[in-house]
């Protein structure tokens, strides 16, 4: 299901969490699909903000020669990384398959298989789209 508000692009996905064994999950996420110039600015924004950080660092004695170089490199991969991702999960709810209580998927950028830790049990949780078998 495809909803659109303007330039935002939703859409609800179901998903199956496990932890690596026989035991399953069910549950749905709610994500942002973003257009082509939306990767780009995003993309443009995240560069942008790092290599301002490389820039002023430059002012700072010593710790320069370190702190100009990480920024320009954290920079150019987060750039990727966010140009990379052609989606954002908004929001969403799974069950745990160890303990069955309900796990809250928080905003993050979309790279399957996603990860929770369920707060209830503490085990690490992976998150799958659900696939028809």
């Amino acid at each position: 299901m495809w909803v659109y508000w303007g330039m935002l692009i939703t859409e609800q996905i179901q998903v199956t969490s496990n932890m690596g064994d026989e035991r399953r999950g069910a549950g749905v996420i709610t994500i942002q699909k973003f257009l082509k110039q939306e990767m780009l600015m995003n993309a443009a924004k995240k560069l942008g903000l790092f290599w301002m950080l490389a820039f002023f660092s430059i002012f700072i004695p010593f710790l320069h020669f370190f702190l100009v170089p990480c920024f320009l490199i954290v920079g150019v991969i987060t750039a990727r990384k966010s140009f990379n991702s052609a989606a954002r999960v908004l929001q969403g709810e799974t069950a745990c398959p160890y303990c069955q209580k309900e796990i809250k998927i928080g905003s993050s950028l979309l790279n399957w298989p996603l990860t929770e830790i369920c707060q209830n049990c503490v085990n690490t949780i992976r998150i799958n789209k659900t696939t028809l078998v």
